[in-house]
């Protein structure tokens, strides 16, 4: 609020008394209090049962709150003013804080309608009456586009999931009951996906209406994806976004034959992309000299060949921001002559599908060999006994990085499944370089709302932890 300055605040009741604590010393003058209901065209009679019966959530608001209903009934009188939609702000979105603090990302009313209209050309099976399932945070872009903008444009209808994290038999019995005859399309995460495969539940519902899901937000393992394909009996399409591109750039075909796992597909319509060096982001670098196989993603020997032909992922199109609210240093940094440089290590196969290997700024030098996080965390998650898995680099004097794993095991496996077992079933799986040297259980990981591992976190912690260690006095 503070980074924005808002002058107004429209609020979910059930959230404005945290609301309320963040308004101090900001610009926000007028706040605007709204229910869940609002919209729903729901009748006085059943809205105040509803509320009553608490079948409908609901809190009380301080009485300067403006409510929302009132205000749409006022006489509108808004001023005269020019306007441009390829210039003027529609949203300021906030980047996710994975790998640093977050930054308003400047979106134009252009920015938003041109990604959601790439996604419709995209999803070639559209039909009036699919249902969008919204597990997703809809300030975030992923849902805001996949989710909302989505439903809008192919006259779909949005099942909503308000408070998370979700209740995955809530999730199960809702897809069960509601059934459109067109549908399900759900986009989500790894992390949502695995939590659907590991329920014990889950075989018990009919999930035959869920018809695609979408995965995006982060690396989606290969036996994740097969387990909820084997499950539900739909499939899984693995694409890519960002914040700074409305989210979405590419994403798979939807022709299962013509997917490749492991993957991000193809960029979407009137979206260019390139591969340039790493060192000078000047350089654009030529493809892989082989096509990959449908599914596995970069095998370990071709992990090693792609080396010289991975470099930072570069976007150019009309979902690309304007820039970043108030920092002129960090804009110039990312756009380029035009060109968004995202950050995200990539490479691109001989026909043209890409892989992200991993965050720029995550990438571990261990001896000075290269390791990607995500390429570590996805072999773990081949490990029956791991749940889930996150990776990051740890500093050392001697190597310059170890590589450190954080690891939720099987529930039926805490407590019994080592360190050391782990260590010995990667060996001769995986070059040595890449077997973590540090391994550490935990009960779970910490995420964005949107489910994503923020690596950021466990490297924040690691570093408090080697600072207390050498503030400790020695022993005497």
């Amino acid at each position: 609020l503070k980074d924005s300055g808002a002058k107004a605040l429209i609020v979910l009741d059930v959230v404005y008394a945290e609301a309320e604590k963040a308004l101090p010393n900001t610009s926000v003058r007028h706040v605007i209090g709204t229910n869940v209901v609002d919209l729903c065209g729901f009748s006085a009679l059943k809205i105040f049962l509803g509320k009553k019966l608490k079948k409908i959530p609901a809190a009380p608001m301080a009485d300067h709150v403006l409510s929302f209903p009132d205000l749409c009934r006022a006489e509108p009188n808004p001023p005269e003013v020019a306007i441009d939609p390829l210039q003027d702000i529609a949203v300021l979105q906030y980047t996710g804080g994975t790998t640093g603090l977050p930054k308003a990302a400047i979106l134009t009313h252009s920015n938003v309608v041109a990604n959601a209209v790439q996604c419709e050309a995209w999803l070639w099976q559209r039909q009036s009456g699919m249902g969008l399932i919204g597990v997703l945070p809809l300030f975030h872009s992923y849902a805001m586009t996949a989710v909302m903008n989505i439903a809008i444009r192919i006259g779909g209808f949005q099942l909503l999931f308000p408070k998370p994290p979700v209740d995955m038999a809530d999730l199960f019995k809702r897809i069960e009951k509601y059934r459109p005859k067109e549908g399900f399309i759900m986009p989500g995460v790894s992390i949502l996906f695995n939590k659907m495969n590991n329920h014990p539940k889950v075989r018990k519902y009919n999930l035959k209406s869920l018809m695609m899901a979408i995965s995006g937000a982060g690396p989606l393992p290969l036996e994740v994806q097969n387990k909820f394909e084997e499950l539900t009996g739909s499939i899984i399409i693995e694409g890519y976004g960002l914040s700074e591109a409305t989210p979405v750039v590419s994403a798979n075909p939807l022709d299962k034959d013509q997917r490749k796992q492991g993957t991000i597909g193809f960029p979407f319509p009137d979206t260019d992309v390139r591969i340039m060096d790493k060192e000078t982001g000047a350089k654009e670098l030529p493809p892989l000299p082989f096509a990959l196989a449908k599914t596995g993603g970069l095998t370990p020997e071709q992990s090693e060949a792609a080396e010289p032909y991975t470099g930072e992922l570069v976007v150019r199109g009309p979902q690309v921001m304007k820039g970043y609210l108030n920092r002129p240093v960090e804009t110039g940094q990312t756009i380029r002559d035009g060109w968004l440089y995202t950050g995200d290590i990539a490479c691109m196969d001989a026909e043209g599908y890409i892989v992200i290997r991993d965050r720029a700024k995550d990438m571990i030098k261990f001896k000075g060999y290269p390791i990607f996080p995500a390429e570590v965390e996805d072999f773990l998650h081949k490990h029956p006994d791991v749940q889930t898995a996150a990776v990051i680099g740890v500093p050392d004097k001697e190597f310059g990085e170890l590589v450190k794993a954080f690891i939720v095991l099987q529930p039926a496996k805490k407590g019994i499944t080592t360190a050391a077992e782990i260590k010995t079933w990667a060996k001769d799986k995986i070059s040595y370089y890449k077997i973590p040297t540090l391994i550490e259980f935990r009960d779970e990981l910490p995420t964005t709302m949107v489910g994503k591992v923020l690596r950021r976190v466990l490297k924040e912690e690691e570093s408090r932890i080697s600072q207390k260690s050498k503030n400790k006095p020695n022993d005497q």
